[in-house]
């Protein structure tokens, strides 16, 4: 059964069954049979573009904002109070060109760090050869890595078609025997709770329902996980979401994506517009 929902000017969006967080997916005997031949962990790799700091993953079908550029277009006043006051606030101390730096040195750490963690699960990682700088976040990392197992994907793209959204992914793997999607964040601030994770539960709920919507995942995750390290080597704060949880946050970005597509169509309408 289809549902209609009605945005700005009686925009028609399209809302199916599909908007579950669990999904639907049947496989033909073709992809059967293709099943039977993959190798884990997971990987899909996705074309994708850059401009203005958002992303975009593209296909032979249709271009796919990103999860996080979605949550960045549709941030609540209050926290793009916060982000714009905290870059304010490095530019009167370091200046515009120094802050920009900072900026960017924060992306490329978390870059190593995703990347640091990604090896080990690989069983590519050697130890001795972690570089100083990464050192805390390893060890502050460790004791959740210690109790995931069968990793089922690894920096792998997830698209969900009929919702028209894309991401990567960090991991897919049972922690402590539970398949969940899992999300690696790193922060200079502790991060103890949920509350204090701002958009990161929607990110990793968009990702996971759209696991299991995606015919390149024959498997479906219950679960989703936060997990926040810090350089100081403080054991990391695993934030573990069962299902019922998930369903809560996955309406939350249910409503975010429909911020963004009214967004989208006030600037089309607006670009129309004499």
């Amino acid at each position: 059964m289809s549902l209609v929902m009605r945005g700005p000017f009686g925009v028609r969006m399209l809302a199916t069954q599909s908007r579950t967080f669990y999904g639907r997916k049947r496989f033909g005997p073709k992809e059967r049979t293709q099943i039977d031949n993959i190798t884990y962990p997971i990987v899909v790799e996705m074309p994708r573009v850059e401009e203005s700091d958002l992303r975009w993953y593209l296909d032979r079908r249709a271009e796919y904002p990103s999860v996080t550029s979605i949550l960045r277009l549709t941030m609540p006043s209050a926290g793009s109070f916060l982000l714009s006051r905290w870059r304010r606030k490095k530019e009167s101390e370091l200046g515009a060109e120094e802050a920009l730096k900072l900026r960017r040195d924060i992306r490329q750490r978390g870059t190593a760090v995703h990347q640091l963690i990604t090896d080990y699960i690989l069983g590519e990682l050697r130890e001795e050869k972690i570089p100083e700088n990464l050192l805390g976040y390893w060890h502050s990392f460790r004791h959740v890595l210690n109790d995931l197992s069968e990793p089922m994907g690894v920096e792998t793209t997830v698209v969900h078609q009929k919702l028209h959204y894309a991401g990567t992914c960090d991991c897919i793997a049972k922690y402590r025997g539970k398949l969940c999607v899992i999300d690696w964040k790193t922060s200079d601030k502790p991060r103890p709770t949920l509350d204090h994770c701002h958009d990161f539960p929607l990110q990793a709920v968009a990702y996971a329902g759209a696991v299991n919507v995606d015919k390149s995942y024959p498997f479906k995750v219950d679960h989703a996980m936060i997990v926040v390290g810090y350089k100081s080597g403080l054991p990391a704060d695993a934030h573990f979401m069962p299902r019922a949880m998930c369903e809560q946050f996955w309406k939350k970005w249910l409503d975010r994506l429909e911020a963004y597509r009214n967004l989208k169509f006030l600037e089309e309408f607006d670009s129309t517009t004499i």
